[in-house]
């Protein structure tokens, strides 16, 4: 699934002053969301750098990604550290950087996006006293990456992106300090580097992070009904073998508007039990499901979807009506030389015979009903070999 931008939001005018946290506030997001911070801080004029941890009010995970140890500019005691987070809690987050020691010239900038994953693919970071701070190249492998650069700085003059590099779009800066950020989907894997122009020149730490783009979900397509008398087979095809697939079976004013979540659950779109359900495990491209319990004779709607570790499917639906109820088990045929119980047999049970033309012949049948059919007028018909057209008996 491409990654795609939705929203920036920042921690407002870098503080200068020595703090024991920083926040940026207002954060909307959904699960599934992928947030990449970039969080910058400086040592209160010391060489010492800090480690910083991030958290929201929410319950999600921030985890800081590993760049190198360019990530502190001692000569301008300068931090940068950027955190990816997998948005498992929704709502409206507030996200706060805690250091291991107090900071001055603090700041964050959250960027959201979707279609994102957690695993990463490339980082790098750099130092450099420019009007256009590099962080380094890094080559991605995985087409559609979510890239994103950050640059930082504690200069007495701030500084804000004037100029994007290359494909790179999407910059924004912290109103009136020294941190910017930009990004892309990078629509082709390959060497990338995030260069912004900016415009002072200052001692800028770069750095730049690629998350690979999140797992589609299954695809359904082409459903399927097999019915029976009392019993159906629902099935589909898919463009994953793993996972569970799901059917509910009733009318279709009671599937009208069934959502994934109550099919995996056997619901209707009442959230009341469905007539039937039932699942099984997708190990090929042709899942399929059987259900039991319904009437003879009786149009029904199905909805099916899968669920696997890239989460839900689509649903798809469709209509199928159950058979008769009726089955021919068997039958014999029987010499017409007697009476009902005296004629004799003609061959065995379920054998074909040959008959003479003009000889007369006597054919038993066992029809077996299942449920309780409709009264049925029942006609034999024949058809000579190689003729494909049925002729009734009169």
């Amino acid at each position: 699934m491409p990654g795609a931008h939705v929203a920036d939001y920042d921690s407002g005018a870098i503080t200068t002053t020595s703090v024991s946290s920083w926040a940026v506030s207002g954060v909307g997001v959904s699960v599934g969301d992928t947030l990449v911070v970039g969080v910058t801080y400086g040592g209160l004029g010391t060489t010492t750098n800090r480690t910083v941890t991030l958290a929201d009010n929410l319950g999600n995970t921030y985890t800081e990604i590993t760049l190198p140890a360019a990530q502190w500019y001692a000569t301008n005691s300068t931090g940068l550290r950027v955190f990816k987070c997998q948005v498992t809690s929704a709502g409206t987050a507030t996200i706060t950087a805690t250091p291991s020691a107090n900071c001055d010239y603090t700041g964050i900038i959250a960027r959201k996006f979707t279609g994102g994953s957690a695993t990463e693919d490339g980082d790098n970071c750099a130092l450099e006293n420019s009007t256009t701070p590099a962080s380094g190249a890094i080559t991605t492998t995985v087409n559609g990456a979510i890239v994103v650069g950050f640059a930082a700085n504690t200069s007495s003059t701030a500084g804000s992106i004037t100029g994007n590099n290359g494909s790179f779009g999407g910059s924004y800066t912290i109103t009136g300090t020294g941190m910017v950020s930009q990004y892309q989907i990078q629509a082709t894997a390959g060497s990338v580097d995030s260069e912004p122009t900016v415009s002072v020149s200052a001692n800028w730490i770069s750095a730049i992070i690629a998350l690979q783009p999140g797992a589609s979900t299954a695809t359904l397509s082409a459903g399927t009904a097999t019915p029976g008398n009392t019993t159906a087979t629902i099935g589909a095809t898919t463009d994953q073998t793993s996972g569970t697939f799901y059917v509910v079976v009733d009318t279709a004013a009671n599937l009208s508007g069934v959502t994934a979540t109550q099919i995996k659950a056997g619901q209707k779109a009442s959230g009341s039990a469905a007539l039937a359900s039932g699942n099984a495990s997708v190990s090929t491209t042709t899942p399929s499901v059987g259900v039991t319990g319904l009437a003879v004779e009786t149009l029904y709607s199905y909805a099916a979807v899968q669920n696997n570790t890239n989460g839900d499917s689509n649903v798809v639906t469709g209509t199928f009506t159950t058979t008769n109820g009726l089955d021919q088990k068997r039958f014999r045929f029987r010499n017409d030389d007697g009476s009902e119980t005296a004629a004799t047999w003609a061959a065995a049970e379920n054998a074909d015979v040959t008959i003479p033309a003009l000889t007369p012949k006597r054919l038993r049948m066992q029809v077996a009903a299942t449920g309780d059919p409709a009264a049925k007028s029942f006609k034999l018909q024949y058809r000579k070999v190689g003729d494909g057209t049925w002729r009734d008996i009169n």
